[in-house]
């Protein structure tokens, strides 16, 4: 969060819009936070989104990616498609396989999104998808209490109030010793431990 995935995400989208390459853009539909990206990026997002060569829709399937992709194939030349958010919408393997397996499999697929919770623990759709990335970019954040690379979130609002999507105003970008002195919890290196307390 807050670490610029969005705007590469944007710079990549508008490479495609300025050569007027057809591509499409998928996010979840379970995401309504609209502007929390900040008036910029929101304004130059849905501009690249409204162009003729982007065709955006909102999703809560993976299947509706392959859907989509097919139908679009078939009438246009879609050059690469987007997944914004992706660890909102619940990928399987399986979806890898028949995205493999069908027309689309020579077609780019980009996906941006968190791979861990606030709590530091992996997202179980990131752990379905990371397996297949071919290539994967990390940005850090950098830390609000000291100014190093922040790789963790804290959360500062009462959880049990606040289940909803946050738009990020509760969080805290903090590297790994202001995540420590915050918290006095370690972070497991092995995320698939769990702690015996």
């Amino acid at each position: 969060m807050k670490a610029g995935k969005t705007r590469q995400l944007v710079l990549d989208l508008e490479q495609y819009v300025i050569a007027k390459k057809n591509v499409l853009w998928f996010e979840p539909s379970l995401d309504t936070r609209g502007g929390s990206h900040g008036n910029f990026l929101t304004q130059r997002m849905e501009e690249l989104k409204n162009s003729s060569f982007v065709h955006s829709f909102k999703i809560k399937d993976p299947a509706d990616i392959l859907k989509k992709g097919l139908e679009f194939f078939e009438r246009l030349k879609i050059e690469a498609i987007f997944v914004d958010e992706y660890f909102m919408i619940p990928f399987k393997r399986d979806f890898f396989y028949e995205y493999e397996k069908s027309k689309l499999s020579e077609v780019p697929i980009v996906f941006a999104g968190l791979i861990s919770s606030w709590a530091a623990e992996l997202f179980p759709t990131a752990i379905n998808v990371i397996p297949f990335m071919d290539e994967i970019q990390k940005t850090d954040a950098i830390c609000m209490e000291c100014g190093k690379p922040a790789n963790y979130n804290y959360y500062n609002a009462d959880w049990n109030e606040n289940k909803t999507i946050d738009d990020g105003k509760n969080y805290e970008c903090l590297c790994h010793d202001c995540y420590m002195r915050k918290t006095g919890k370690p972070i497991s290196i092995d995320p698939f431990l769990s702690s015996p307390n």
